[in-house]
């Protein structure tokens, strides 16, 4: 392909072509003419969208995590201090008053840092990792005769940690997996106590796993997709993954198979599933709607303008994250309907303070970070696409 323009000459044929076809999107979608919704533009790429009742927290690319007011999408609170993209969050409630007391946030600079969620001071810092933090979650246990929280921490380094969520102490690391971690979640207790827990992991070794919490020991293996899992949940009992070999599974967890898989034309990067619906965020800047009951695909959402990196539902509205800068609120009904929607840019950038030495120094370290850890492990290819995506321009 050749082109005149002046802002091609350092772009690829492949990127001019996404490009293009984005720009053909955005004019595709505003022209429907149809339901609108409501975006709120972060200053760098969204990689996580965690909603904590009424509350919301997301981590960017430009190395923070923002607590933000859905309602108005304005930022309520900047928490600061990693120096790579914050990849995942966790928030722990104050056991006698029930409100968010801290805000854990794992990153690709190796730690996980601990925040007072109400104001932002930087707490304490979890390090042991020698590669990116990719996933975390909270684990109750007992100690004392009191309940008490381990949090677990997945890396690219293929380990699993355990923590004393309270003094950061360092109690186990679980091996197994031969490739990074990229999700964890906490399996129900069979006695609804927070003893005999189990916990699941996802790999980009194409494995789940399932582990003992206390001994930190394999008890399942779940072996099915052909490539790396980007993500896990759990669901009235239900697992669920999805992964780079374009599929989304439901798994029978009797005799470790899936049941049930969901094909994409992309990359598959998260799920959330609702009723007898199943809605899929992928790399392709879609988000789909498919159908239990048939489990056929119903309905293709377009909107955004990137990898769509987050997705869940609060109450009648869906919320989708994605690496497009932006969170959506979406009209739940219209796309379960399969009635068209219109993306209606609303900047709230002026409601966020500006993190210029954040933002200046974003590419320049993340690169230099992933250079010193490329001779640890070699990428496979769909995490090298992963990292130039993301390291890609904001």
């Amino acid at each position: 392909m050749q082109t005149d323009s002046a802002d091609n000459f350092f772009q690829t044929d492949r990127e001019i072509e996404i490009a293009s076809a984005r720009e053909a999107k955005k004019n595709a979608v505003r022209a429907a003419n149809t339901r609108a919704i409501s975006i709120a533009t972060m200053r760098s790429k969204v990689l996580c969208l965690r909603f904590f009742g009424n509350v919301a927290f997301v981590g960017e690319s430009g190395h923070v995590a923002r607590r933000v007011d859905p309602s108005s999408g304005k930022v309520l609170l900047t928490f600061k201090g990693h120096k790579g993209p914050v990849t995942c969050l966790e928030l722990m409630f104050d056991q006698r008053t029930g409100e968010d007391q801290f805000l854990f946030t794992g990153s690709w600079d190796k730690s996980i840092f601990k925040f007072d969620s109400k104001n932002g001071d930087l707490l304490q810092k979890f390090t042991g990792h020698a590669d990116f933090i990719k996933c975390i979650t909270l684990v109750p246990t007992v100690v004392n005769s009191k309940l008490a929280f381990h949090l677990l921490s997945g890396s690219s380094d293929g380990t699993i940690k355990k923590w004393d969520a309270d003094s950061g102490k360092l109690h186990q690391t679980w091996k197994g997996h031969t490739r990074p971690v990229e999700s964890l979640v906490l399996a129900e207790s069979e006695d609804g106590t927070a003893k005999n827990l189990q916990v699941y992991s996802a790999s980009s070794d194409t494995t789940i796993r399932k582990w003992d919490v206390a001994t930190g020991n394999v008890t399942q293996t779940l072996n099915g997709h052909l490539t790396s899992v980007y993500g896990i949940i759990l669901t009235d009992g239900e697992l669920w993954s999805v992964s780079a070999d374009k599929t989304a599974k439901r798994w029978n967890l009797e005799n470790s198979i899936p049941d049930s898989s969901f094909e994409h034309p992309d990359f598959v990067k998260c799920i959330h599933v609702y009723g007898s619906y199943v809605l899929t965020g992928c790399r392709d800047e879609n988000i789909r709607v498919f159908d239990l009951t048939t489990e056929k695909c119903i309905n293709v959402v377009e909107g955004h303008f990137g990898e769509v990196t987050s997705l869940q539902v609060v109450g009648d509205r869906l919320w989708s994250a994605s690496l497009d800068c932006t969170i959506r609120s979406w009209n739940l009904a219209d796309i379960l309907m399969q009635r068209p929607v219109t993306v209606e840019a609303q900047d709230l950038s002026t409601s966020m303070e500006v993190d210029a030495d954040v933002s200046a120094a974003t590419a320049a370290e993340t690169s230099g970070t992933k250079k010193a850890d490329a001779t640890e492990m070699a990428l496979t290819e769909e995490e090298e696409r992963e990292l130039a995506e993301l390291m890609g321009d904001d």
